[in-house]
């Protein structure tokens, strides 16, 4: 039934499943094994790596824009080690042409180090641990649920209303990628490789700081850490081009451009800044 239902598309056959069913279920459940099954059939020269915020864009603007094909290999939640991991599948696939890295300060703590990208690569690598796997499974009975009862499975999305969900992305949030923090240096020499390895192949790198609202900003002095920080940022501007919208200014002062301290509502002008409007 696993083989039929097809939670993550691994077999390449129709399933009785719909892809809107997945999209609502198995995809929230593992997004590295929903986008690497996918990228692994359809690989796209051009990609985009990073977490939500880097998820949020989509391709469809950027297509819009440049005129050419691209792939958002993004993450809800997603850490380093997961965007380094992404990036060497990726160029397993294909001649990579472009890449864009989004990344924020809270992701270089050396204690945020969950990897579900190589998780995902054995699962797409064994075909008899696939049906067997207990997130696959799980998907499978979320696939079967949600498409006898037409119910909207909720998710991934807050149980709170939005002024509480603020305050507690403020909070206890940034206290988590906060306290204890400890610089990563493994996953900057991470970068350091894949800049090397772009360089020797022709590969167009770029990193971007996607804007947090200045509240957010703050934290990192609430937590000694603004050394550090500029330490960070030096350290990326001397492995690649560095886009910068992370600083104090009129918009992301403005709470009304974003959803919670970490998330624009509107993506827009990311997408200005990283390709012009």
């Amino acid at each position: 039934m696993i083989v039929l239902a097809d939670p993550y598309n691994y077999y390449h056959r129709e399933s009785f499943i719909t892809n809107t069913v997945k999209l609502e279920t198995s995809y929230k459940f593992h997004y590295p094994l929903w986008k690497l099954s996918e990228y692994s059939r359809y690989p796209v020269e051009n990609i985009l790596l990073g977490d939500s915020r880097t998820d949020a864009l989509g391709t469809s603007a950027i297509e819009e824009k440049t005129k050419t094909k691209w792939y958002n290999l993004a993450y809800g939640g997603s850490t380093v080690p997961e965007i380094i991991e992404t990036f060497w599948y990726a160029d397993k696939q294909t001649k990579l042409k472009q890449v864009y890295i989004g990344l924020n300060f809270n992701l270089f703590n050396s204690y945020k180090r969950m990897d579900r990208v190589t998780e995902a690569k054995n699962i797409l690598g064994e075909p008899l641990l696939y049906p067997f796997n207990r997130t696959v499974v799980k998907a499978f009975f979320y696939n079967l649920y949600y498409t006898a009862t037409g119910g909207d499975p909720e998710i991934g999305k807050p149980t709170m209303g939005p002024d509480e969900f603020w305050k507690f992305q403020l909070e206890r949030s940034a206290a988590n990628y906060y306290s204890p923090f400890k610089y990563a240096d493994d996953f900057m020499q991470g970068f350091r490789d894949i800049a090397s390895h772009c360089k020797k192949y022709g590969i167009e790198l770029v990193f971007f700081i996607p804007p947090t609202h200045v509240d957010l900003q703050k934290r990192i002095d609430d937590f000694g850490l603004r050394q550090t920080e500029i330490r960070w940022k030096k350290a990326l501007h001397e492995i690649a081009p560095v886009i910068d919208m992370d600083e104090p200014s009129d918009f992301t002062s403005d709470p009304r451009n974003f959803k919670d301290p970490y998330h624009l509502k509107e993506p827009a002008v990311v997408m200005d800044s990283l390709f012009g409007k």
